[in-house]
């Protein structure tokens, strides 16, 4: 079990949380506080034995450089899509294991973005987990390409075949272009402000 708190609290809600959920022995607790208050971060690590996990939100090796120095967390969590890409996630992990912390890549795109991920995480020694959200995956994201990582008894295949190993379905893809508002490309199976049972798709 992963608490997903998405820097909701204050530190004293969160140790109060932490507290709480202590015997539930979860895995960890995710951005218990702002993710750029990293010392209320600090406080509520050294207020439970529950690993604190963040870094979603962090877009940049300078940005995790002040996390790092405070041990503020014990998991931290780039994104290869916003965090300058598969070198610079690939930096911050390495600067994270000289600190003893583990990985856990933030990972919610599609066929290409998961498959990088875990090349990524194959060459990694503080790999923790790859964050993937398969059960609400709308079916025409498995569409685009081949094969779509699927999480089977509680792992990933390791991608195989040249380059990432997948290939896109351009035919797919063409057929089906992204929704645009004044060129912004629209995600209406994410929007939960419409949508009331969008936690439940693909279910």
């Amino acid at each position: 079990m992963l608490i997903e708190m998405h820097g909701r609290f204050a530190p004293h809600q969160a140790i109060e949380i932490a507290r709480a959920v202590e015997r539930f022995q979860p895995g960890w607790l995710e951005e218990p506080c702002r993710p750029d208050d990293l010392d209320a971060l600090a406080l509520v690590a050294r207020h439970t034995p529950l690993p604190i996990a963040t870094g979603e939100r962090l877009y940049s090796a300078n940005a995790y450089r002040d996390l790092f120095a405070r041990r503020a967390c014990h998991i931290i969590q780039p994104d290869i899509n916003q965090c300058g890409g598969l070198l610079e996630v690939k930096k911050i992990a390495a600067t994270a294991e000289t600190h003893s912390m583990m990985v856990a890549p933030h990972n919610v795109g599609g066929i290409v973005s998961t498959t990088a991920a875990l090349h990524l995480m194959a060459g990694l020694r503080n790999g923790f987990l790859l964050e993937h959200f398969n059960d609400f995956v709308d079916e025409d994201v498995k569409q685009v390409g081949a094969p779509y990582p699927e999480v089977v008894d509680g792992h990933f295949a390791l991608p195989g075949g040249p380059g990432w190993g997948i290939e896109l379905n351009e035919e797919y893809i063409a057929e089906h272009p992204p929704v645009t508002v004044d060129g912004v490309i629209q995600d209406p199976g994410l929007n939960m402000f419409v949508d009331g049972d969008w936690n439940r798709r693909g279910r």
